[in-house]
């Protein structure tokens, strides 16, 4: 993921810590950003004294590496700090440090800021991309109806579907509600308005991308002289304009990574296996495996601006959405890192 997000920003920063440039030593970037973290937590007693007591492969592991790899899949500081505490506990970090939840939403904004300053070309990049997708499926304005009284149905539903049990009034009103709110009306008044976003990926593979708000449906049996609460979610013909942006980042590069592994296998006669984005062949290959990796890579971004391709695809080149600003990585060099993949 870091790797096609440093290609396409050409990141140099980034592009030293995951191998697009050639480097003597090799870099850990899970490291770097556990460098920065402690950097960043010197203002809060608690926190910098916690993380001095750690030992960095203690950090590394349970502080920094998943938080920095999901990042990349446009997860919050929030969703960071649930897999952080998790982390902690499985490695007894929480024993062993005192580490607490309340901990781990701190650090969990830290090491945001941390991934931030240490890759600023793929965050920007991210950025790009969630802001193409808000102008593709645009913005709607409720209208035909009050506001107020939208707001009130939409209320009373959450209040029902918050409830263990519903009389069978109570489940008629459901749907009524339900109902109710589908017969507001929206008006476009940014972007384009689009239900969906495709793009076609270098391989030649069109990607749809669908992301529909839903309608949960509610009804009551008995099994086993047991009462059941079924709940049916059914789409609606509206776009679910925060999944688009929390979604499009990771399936936009995970459609980039599957070309990158297509485009590699369509001219390979050798022996090859795959566990997710890893390449595998026999020892007496590896090289010219490696070689062959490299080349689709650079291929695929030696464009001189990777965003245009971007604009194109996803917006056809109607947005007005502000580019980040372009790095001076050279994606040529990959061809002399020992680092690329390892």
């Amino acid at each position: 993921m870091w790797q096609h997000l440093g290609a396409i920003s050409k990141d140099t920063l980034t592009g030293e810590l995951v191998g697009l440039i050639p480097t003597v030593i090799q870099k850990d970037f899970y490291v770097q950003t556990a460098k920065k973290l402690i950097e960043l937590a010197a203002t809060d007693k608690r926190l910098s004294s916690l993380l001095q007591r750690m030992p960095m492969k203690h950090i590394r592991k349970g502080i920094s590496k998943r938080g920095s790899m999901t990042r990349a899949y446009s997860a919050g500081a929030g969703k960071i700090a649930e897999n952080m505490y998790f982390d902690v506990r499985a490695e007894e970090f929480t024993d062993a440090y005192g580490i607490t939840r309340k901990d781990c939403d701190k650090l969990a904004l830290l090491l945001v800021k941390a991934i931030d300053a240490v890759c600023p070309g793929p965050l920007q990049t991210m950025s790009y991309l969630q802001e193409l997708a808000q102008f593709q499926i645009g913005k709607h304005e409720l209208v035909g109806g009050s506001r107020k009284e939208f707001n009130e149905l939409k209320a009373r539903r959450r209040e029902l579907l918050s409830q263990k049990l519903l009389s069978e009034d109570e489940l008629i009103e459901l749907n009524d509600t339900s109902i109710a709110i589908q017969s507001f009306s929206y008006e476009l008044t940014y972007g384009n308005g689009e239900s969906v976003i495709e793009w076609t990926t270098p391989s030649g593979f069109v990607a749809r991308y669908e992301n529909f708000t839903t309608v949960d449906f509610k009804a009551r049996a008995r099994l086993n002289g047991k009462d059941v609460k079924h709940v049916l979610k059914t789409p609606t013909d509206r776009p679910n304009i925060r999944g688009f942006m929390s979604g499009i980042s990771p399936n936009f590069i995970h459609s980039m990574d599957a070309a990158h592994m297509a485009l590699v296998i369509a001219e390979w006669d050798g022996t090859f296996g795959a566990v997710h984005d890893s390449f595998a062949t026999h020892a007496s290959d590896v090289d010219v495996l490696l070689q062959r990796t490299k080349e689709v890579f650079i291929d695929m971004y030696s464009s001189d601006n990777f965003f245009d391709t971007i604009r194109q695809q996803v917006t056809n080149n109607t947005d007005s959405v502000e580019q980040p600003a372009i790095g001076k990585l050279n994606v040529g060099d990959i061809d002399d890192s020992k680092y690329f993949f390892c």
